[in-house]
């Protein structure tokens, strides 16, 4: 399998592995050199990034390599989380508490809002379908009306440290600290697990599914290879 035949993506503070489906085999990693956060794919494949740094930073890769072809200051502090939604960007800062909207891969931001009080130590976030999701280290999963501050769904974890939040169609991804990081596949937007898998990293930093129209099957259809990733 290569990147894009539909394969789970994790990071540590350092490193992004590739996985084989969703299992524990590992068939790729690189180490981009910036501090990990969150990590999204569009359909190209392209990995985009943003640093979890107090600059933060957000990164445009070209494929599952570690060359850079775009980058800019994000203007958020402690970047989380980042997802596409096939023409523009997204990320969240836990240094800011605050999730950003972006006019396509720039530094300018055309939409923020904070999550429900009191802060909550945001993490990933996905956008499926036009609806925003974001999970916090409070083990607390929300569901928005698009990107908007109007929660329509949210439930807690009985575990601990949600660092990311992905789909693959109807099925959701977690990846949360469990005694161990371990990858939890879940039935849609709930707390029933189907499946999961322990990763060898003492950090987690997010999930992603790459396959960009699995993820979101209501946006455009661009003709690509299926992909997936995580990120931990």
């Amino acid at each position: 399998m290569a990147f894009g035949d539909g394969s789970v993506l994790a990071a540590s503070s350092s490193k992004v592995k590739l996985f084989t489906g969703f299992t524990s085999t590992v068939q790729s990693s690189i180490a981009p050199g910036n501090q990990t956060g969150g990590w999204t794919v569009d359909a190209t494949p392209n990995l985009y990034q943003t640093s979890n740094l107090s600059n933060s930073f957000s990164y445009k890769y070209s494929g599952f390599t570690t060359t850079v072809t775009t980058s800019f200051d994000n203007t958020l502090t402690v970047g989380r989380g980042a997802t596409w939604d096939g023409t523009d960007y997204y990320s969240s800062a836990s240094g800011t508490e605050k999730y950003a909207k972006y006019s396509g891969f720039t530094s300018t931001v055309s939409d923020s809002f904070a999550p429900p009080a009191p802060p909550s130590d945001i993490n990933g976030i996905s956008m499926v379908q036009g609806d925003f999701f974001a999970v916090t280290l409070e083990d607390k999963a929300r569901q928005y009306d698009g990107f908007s501050s109007s929660v329509t769904d949210s439930w807690s974890v009985s575990l601990s440290s949600l660092t990311g939040v992905t789909f693959n169609g109807g099925t959701g991804y977690y990846i949360q600290f469990v005694g161990s990081w371990k990858f939890t596949q879940h039935n849609a937007f709930t707390s029933t697990i189907n499946d999961s898998f322990a990763v060898a990293s003492t950090e987690g930093h997010g999930t992603e599914w790459d396959n960009f129209t699995d993820r979101d099957p209501a946006a455009p259809v661009i003709p690509f290879i299926p992909r997936a990733i995580i990120v931990m």
